[in-house]
């Protein structure tokens, strides 16, 4: 179990506590940042805050799991530049602009930096999730 907190300043939340888990995101939150930009934290087994609450750095906001369309325990996280208001009440499916980003994965103590463009969308389980990899 993985407890998700907030990673930014202060910003407003909306969140998505759908009974019986929902589909497609299942419970998540939906955050909205000062400068526009838009964070999905999806597949929550459980929310911890309340809708239209503020959070701040290192706020616990819920914990991982496997609600809605996930097949597997794990949080779906994603960051938009919404193209307009509307966007952000709508049900996720956002046409505006994807932003890449960097992460780190760590195998057996070995850190490898990772670009966001680098991951393969699949819940196939035979596919690889990064390029390159077997």
């Amino acid at each position: 179990m993985c407890t998700i907190n907030a990673n930014f300043g202060r910003m407003i939340i909306i969140v998505y506590n759908l009974d019986g888990c929902g589909n497609g995101y299942g419970n998540h939150v939906r955050i909205l940042h000062p400068d526009g930009y838009l964070t999905i934290y999806a597949h929550l087994s459980y929310i911890t805050i309340k809708d239209k609450s503020y959070v701040k750095i290192a706020d616990k906001i819920g914990i991982e799991g496997v609600s809605g369309n996930a097949g597997k325990r794990h949080l779906h996280f994603g960051l938009h530049l919404p193209e307009n208001i509307q966007q952000i009440a709508q049900e996720p499916g956002y046409t505006g602009i994807s932003i890449p980003f960097d992460m780190r994965l760590i195998i057996n103590e070995k850190v490898q930096i990772l670009s966001s463009t680098d991951i393969i969308c699949s819940n196939n389980l035979s596919t690889p999730l990064l390029k390159g990899v077997k």
